[in-house]
């Protein structure tokens, strides 16, 4: 079996959606002939974690952990992670040589791992996979100054002259880096998020009946304002006598600890807020729900989707993604079949899509039949095939 080595300075017990991709990446690549060698950082106790999704990983990989770097957290660039770069440099020459390893695989942000990853890969000769989650140079989330937007868009460029191969999660963010980087455009290549079926296989496949008809979200949400509009909606489905107040419960999952719009807007009756757990607790959150909501921005709505909305999808509950129209989310929720869009510009609409939802669950039809065939595409076993495809051709390509 070839080994990969995998620079993440994120990795489990290390809880978010940050560490999910890679981890999933980890624990299927042995499945198409990669055993994945990973270079991280020790978890500090007081982060969250995520043990079960370090267990199903741990099987399957290598796990050489760092301490962390000295110094306070901070966000934006350059963030605290790049202090990291030097020694992980020194460590990640010495795990090529003594691993033997074929490749050299990262996935940003954050982006020292490319920068890790990039030097490793000159000085020891092996070929360079980089994965894109996100946009980086223009995300507002990371960059939050001029001098900060010049410099991460020379290193953003660096980065996708020198890899051999680029890969991001859509279609959109890959034409980004197309233009951004040039180049041959057969480097750069789609590998979306999704889900692991089997995991969800073994959840419970739907929820007990109860009083109350139960949306929940789950995850990041960058600005928690976005979530307005979905007030807005619950509201005026109030007002206009659509549902009782103690017929409906939005509940919260994630880091909401400071929301307080449902409480300025009269409606802290029906929200709850749930402090974020492990990633097998948020999908059971989702499993034991009536409909699911996905929230996102008109900037990020175009190009990016969520990666808990390929959970959704895949989840047999019915979906609601407030989402500009003609996003990629609404696009993907619609050939999916499984469930509506509204865009986040128009409470009305979304409380329609709401009250349509609702009728449903009091009727005792919440069925979904989704497109079987498109959430396929996005299982995170047959992402990893995709994934050791790309290794195959760029170690074979070195080997020649």
């Amino acid at each position: 079996m070839k080994k990969v080595l995998v620079i993440s300075y994120l990795f489990p017990p290390r809880g978010g959606v940050g560490v999910i991709r890679i981890a999933k990446f980890c624990k299927y690549l042995p499945e198409h002939g990669w055993r994945p060698i990973v270079l991280t950082t020790e978890a500090p106790a007081e982060m969250s974690r995520d043990a079960e999704l370090l267990a199903e990983v741990e099987a399957s990989s290598v796990l050489v952990r760092m301490p962390l770097p000295p110094g306070g957290r901070r966000r934006g660039f350059p963030e605290v992670s790049i202090r990291w770069r030097r020694p992980a440099i020194a460590q990640a020459l010495r795990l090529a040589r003594e691993e033997g390893v074929a490749a050299i695989f990262s996935s940003g942000d954050p982006v020292v791992n490319h920068l890790v990853a990039g030097e490793a890969a000159r000085r020891s000769g092996r070929p360079w996979l980089a994965d894109f989650r996100d946009e980086w140079a223009v995300n507002p989330e990371f960059i939050r100054s001029p001098f900060q937007r010049a410099r991460a868009d020379r290193w953003e460029r660096d980065i996708l002259e020198k890899a051999d191969a680029v890969v991001s999660v859509t279609a959109p963010v890959v034409d980004m880096l197309v233009e951004k980087g040039g180049g041959p455009a057969a480097k750069y290549h789609l590998i979306p998020n999704g889900y692991d079926g089997a995991v969800l296989s073994a959840l419970p496949s739907a929820p007990a009946r109860r009083d109350r008809f139960t949306i929940t979200f789950t995850g990041h949400l960058p600005n928690p304002a976005d979530m307005l509009p979905v007030l807005k909606a619950l509201r005026l489905m109030l007002s206009l006598r659509l549902a009782r107040e103690d017929e409906l419960l939005l509940r919260l999952v994630g880091d909401f600890e400071h929301f307080r719009h449902d409480e300025a807007m009269g409606l802290s009756g029906l929200v709850r807020k749930i402090p974020p757990g492990s990633h097998r607790e948020a999908l059971l959150r989702q499993q034991d729900s009536d409909l699911l909501l996905s929230v996102s921005d008109a900037r990020r709505g175009r190009y990016a989707v969520s990666v808990k909305l390929y959970e959704y999808m895949a989840s047999g509950r019915p979906v609601l993604a407030v989402a500009p129209a003609g996003s990629l989310m609404a696009d993907y929720v619609a050939r999916s079949r499984t469930g509506r869009a509204a865009d986040p510009a128009r409470p009305d609409e979304i409380a329609d899509a709401i009250a349509y939802f609702f009728a449903r669950w009091k009727r005792g039809n919440l069925a979904v039949e989704p497109d079987r065939a498109f959430l396929e595409h996005f299982d995170r076993r047959r992402t990893a095939g995709q994934l050791a495809g790309l290794l195959d051709s760029l170690a074979g390509a070195q080997s020649v």
